[in-house]
């Protein structure tokens, strides 16, 4: 599949991206782990079905793209918004998710907030755990954000 990048602004920047496959297929989006960037997908992209559309993104501060702001805490939630950002930008209805390490992390936390986008997860080597309940979680955060 031909590779293709591009970047999607965000108030802080831009998010640096690469897509592969047929745009009219079924969108699947895939988020790396910490430390990473999009080129960890690039061996596995040859094996997985041309029927579906890839988009990998860098993260904010990761890659490509930029860092958030100076006075912006590192924090999961940032980057969960950052991957709704992303997801909004592209338009949408229904997507599948990849995410390996902590991008499984921020797949599983995105699909606790935004069911409505979300087809089908699929995790890599992902742990996840939340000390509180997740709608408790989901209240005080959507309240903070104002999202």
């Amino acid at each position: 599949m031909e590779e293709r990048e591009f970047e999607i602004p965000v108030p802080w920047g831009h998010i640096a991206a690469k897509s592969w496959g047929n745009e009219k297929n079924q969108l699947v989006f895939m988020i790396h782990g910490n430390m990473d960037n999009t080129g960890s997908f690039d061996r596995l992209i040859s094996h997985l079905p041309d029927t579906f559309y890839y988009i990998a993104f860098d993260l904010p501060g990761h890659g490509k793209s930029s860092h958030f702001p100076g006075n912006m805490p590192l924090h999961e939630i940032n980057d969960m918004f950052s991957v709704n950002m992303v997801v909004n930008y592209i338009n949408r209805e229904k997507i599948i998710l990849i995410g390996h390490s902590r991008g499984g992390q921020l797949t599983m936390l995105f699909s606790q907030f935004f069911p409505e986008h979300v087809l089908r997860l699929v995790l890599i080597d992902a742990v996840y755990f939340s000390p509180v309940s997740v709608d408790y979680f989901k209240q005080c955060t959507t309240e903070y954000y104002q999202c």
